[in-house]
């Protein structure tokens, strides 16, 4: 005996992480490449010297090597 009715859904349907993981993938293909939003060779230098100048983010205190904020 089942224990539940089987649920419905439209054709396509996927759960919401799917969803968003899609919707996350198609907008880092259409942003373009660093070099092509304009972080050239001279930001990567004014970057570098910034982060041995300051070694510390200033909003957290977070020590610097990759940021992700």
């Amino acid at each position: 005996m089942p224990s539940r009715p089987p649920v419905h859904r439209p054709a396509g349907w996927r759960p919401p992480e799917q969803r968003e993981q899609a919707c996350k993938a198609d907008a880092d293909r259409q942003r373009g490449s660093a070099r092509a939003r304009g972080y050239d060779r001279a930001w990567e230098r004014l970057s570098r010297a910034v982060r041995q100048a300051e070694p510390l983010y200033r909003l957290c205190a977070h020590p610097r090597g990759r940021l992700s904020h």
